[in-house]
């Protein structure tokens, strides 16, 4: 079975039992397992260097200068963009304004929200740039991000919460806070406070009432954020000792509805510096999920909306898949 399969499910009776008892619905960290990997090799690995999200029918990854959409057996469906011979997927209006790097990604109502920033000297506004989910092409529409406290300096990666009409962002270095956006335009909503600063987290997508973000830290660390309250809890790591690269990741559901975490990282066994001519770099998709079935949060009102007749499926986001 394809781990990245997005499997719906009714409420479950046993998790009404459990919701009328006050059972504890939290997963702590040592409850996370590795459950299998996918390793890619170049030249597939290039492309999914960057982020990734699934929309439960197919897969998009992002590298530096484009996007690439897949089956579920990771089969390229499309690509807009090339490393050899060199094409780029940012299109020509936005390169010209300093942009040149996607990072994590997210997909919505067939449109993919690719996040945008720069490394030119001058240029320090992130954006975000709709490209159609069905053949990767740029919508011609895309919106700069600026809020108040100014401390999104990098757009790293975009979540969505189509169903809220919301997008989330953060701060590259050390944030503190949680930017929330509305999906429309990207105008500011308000800030999230984080009981705890993340450092360098480069990717992040919604599932419950939580955050689930991949950090290229020291400790190379899966955290998630209660959307709630902003309480953040440490999953896991997925550190090796040798030079790796944490990058974006996907959040989907098991089958018993409970989240399973893809997380995309460059693993570099020889030091090589990336050298896309050593044999032994790749980019592994690790698939993490909990040992025991214990429901979200988000999904405990569900649960029991269905022993009562109103509930209807168990899903991976609010508004969407």
């Amino acid at each position: 079975m394809n781990p990245l399969a997005i499997t719906s499910k009714p409420a479950l009776l046993a998790l009404g039992a459990a919701l009328l008892l006050g059972s504890s619905l939290a997963q702590a960290a040592s409850d996370w397992s590795l459950v299998s990997a996918d390793v890619f090799k170049v030249p597939d690995a290039i492309y999914r260097t960057q982020g990734m999200t699934t929309d439960g029918s197919n897969l998009y990854f992002s590298w530096q200068y484009g996007l690439e959409k897949t089956d579920m057996a990771y089969k390229v469906l499309a690509s807009n963009s090339s490393a050899i011979p060199f094409s780029s997927g940012i299109p020509d209006a936005l390169s010209a304004q300093g942009y040149n790097h996607i990072g994590d990604i997210d997909v919505a109502n067939g449109t993919i929200y690719a996040s945008l920033d720069s490394s030119t000297s001058g240029y320090n506004t992130p954006a975000v740039a709709l490209y159609r989910a069905s053949d990767l092409g740029y919508t011609g529409t895309y919106f700069t991000l600026n809020p108040p406290h100014g401390t999104h300096d990098v757009a790293s990666w975009v979540a969505v919460d189509a169903g809220a009409n919301l997008a989330y962002g953060m701060a590259y270095g050390n944030a503190t806070e949680m930017a929330v956006y509305n999906l429309n335009d990207f105008s500011f909503v308000k800030y999230i406070s984080l009981n705890q600063s993340l450092d360098q987290v480069q990717g992040g997508k919604i599932f419950g009432d939580w955050m689930y973000m991949a950090s290229d830290d020291s400790s190379r660390s899966v955290y998630r954020a209660n959307l709630l309250t902003g309480a953040v809890e440490t999953l896991f790591s997925v550190k090796q000792p040798y030079s790796q690269e944490v990058e974006g990741l996907a959040v989907t559901a098991d089958a018993q509805g409970n989240p399973l975490i893809n997380v995309l990282v460059i693993n570099d066994p020889n030091n090589s510096g990336q050298n896309l001519a050593d044999p032994a770099l790749n980019v592994t998709l690790y698939h993490y999920g909990v040992a025991v079935a214990v429901p979200e949060p988000g999904t405990a009102a569900m649960a029991l909306a269905g022993l009562l007749g109103l509930g209807g499926l168990v899903r991976r986001r609010r508004g969407q898949v």
